[in-house]
Formats: structure tokens, C-alpha cells, sequence
């Protein structure tokens, strides 16, 4: 039973991490080139929008490029939450406190999506509403919180999540490959996380 458990346990966290990755990394780099034309306008922000909503076949992208991927990933990282054991008060080392982080990132990713699904997506809101809407949203105490701490998990949970594929599935075997290819991430982090906050801020600006 303990090694049925454990053959699982294994299994689980391969398909977490390729979910989190292909085809969700895709989504995420679209979703994010897609935001980012507030930053030239909000007239560019809102053809985009519009030019997407009128995408062929984009029912069927949604559920099965988009919503089935991220809810197994997502029920599969709460599963993990749950079970998961670790102790950065007892072990403070780096890698206690990423996988730490990557959790409670993936926490805050999770309640934001809910909220921003059913208030935006799920809203019944056109085009230039869901900017009225959105820019409601990030002017509020709350909104301004939530998604900053959201712009910054989702950077995280990324960049780390990537490190965590590499090592997952034998891409990186070395130590050394594994510490630069972590500088990599970092430097990733710090790239996604400024590009996320500028795109927010586009929205009041």
C-alpha cells in the first residue's frame, strides 16, 4: 500500500508539473502579451479584447486549452497543500522555504480566480465594460491588494514552478545546471513581476 502511495504520490506531481507548464505557460505568455496592449492604450487593450472574444472555436480553447488543464492543476496543487510536508521554522533552508512559498502562492492564485472569473469573465460584461470593471477593481483598497499580491504570486509560482519541471523531469540533473538555471529563474521573476505590476497600474493610469 505504502509503495502504491508512493508510486501515486510520484505520478501526481509529473502530471502537476507538466499541467502547470504545457499547456498553462502557454496561456499564461498569451494571456500576459495580451494585457500588456493596455500599456499602449486602452483603445489597443479593447481591439485585443474584442479581436479575442470573436476567435473561432474559442468555446472549445477555453475548456480545453484553459479551464480543464488549470482546474486539474489547481485540485492537484490544493491536494498537495494539504499533504505536503514541510517546516521553514525548523528548516530554513532555500529550497523549504520555495516549496513554502509555492504553495501559499498557489493559494492566492486560486481565491483570485474564483473572484475573477465570476466577476469578470463569467460577468456577462462586453469589451469596454470589463475595462470599467477591472479598472473598478484595482482602484479599490482590496482590488489594489489582491492583485498585487496576485501579480507577484503568479510571477513566483511560475518562475519556481519552472525550476520544479526542470528537476522533475530530468532536464536539469546536475547541481550546477540546477543553481544557474535558478539565477535564471530568478532573474525571470523579477522580469514577469514588473511587467505584471506595469500592466495593472496601466489599467488606473
Amino acid at each position: 500500500m505504502s509503495q502504491e502511495r508512493n508510486i501515486s504520490g510520484f505520478v501526481l506531481r509529473k502530471l502537476h508539473s507538466l499541467a502547470g507548464i504545457i499547456p498553462l505557460g502557454l496561456f499564461l505568455a498569451f494571456h500576459l502579451l495580451a494585457n500588456g496592449a493596455v500599456l499602449l492604450s486602452p483603445l489597443h487593450y479593447l481591439v485585443v479584447i474584442q479581436t479575442m472574444m470573436n476567435l473561432p472555436g474559442l468555446v472549445f480553447l477555453e475548456i480545453f486549452i484553459i479551464f480543464l488543464p488549470l482546474l486539474l492543476h489547481a485540485l492537484m496543487g490544493m491536494y498537495i497543500v494539504v499533504t505536503g510536508r514541510n517546516n521553514p521554522h525548523k528548516y530554513g533552508y532555500f529550497r523549504n522555504w520555495m516549496f513554502f512559498f509555492q504553495r501559499l502562492s498557489g493559494v492566492i492564485i486560486f481565491i483570485f480566480l474564483i473572484w475573477h472569473l465570476f466577476s469578470i469573465k463569467f460577468g456577462g460584461l462586453d469589451a469596454p465594460s470589463m475595462i470599467y470593471a477591472l479598472q473598478g477593481q484595482i482602484s479599490s483598497p482590496f482590488g489594489m491588494i489582491l492583485y498585487i499580491a496576485t501579480m507577484l504570486s503568479v510571477s513566483f509560482h511560475f518562475c519556481n514552478g519552472l525550476w520544479g519541471f526542470a528537476i522533475n523531469w530530468g532536464i536539469l540533473s546536475g547541481m550546477r545546471a540546477q543553481k544557474y538555471f535558478g539565477y535564471i529563474c530568478i532573474v525571470l521573476f523579477v522580469i514577469l513581476a514588473f511587467f505584471w505590476l506595469s500592466v495593472m497600474f496601466g489599467f488606473v493610469a
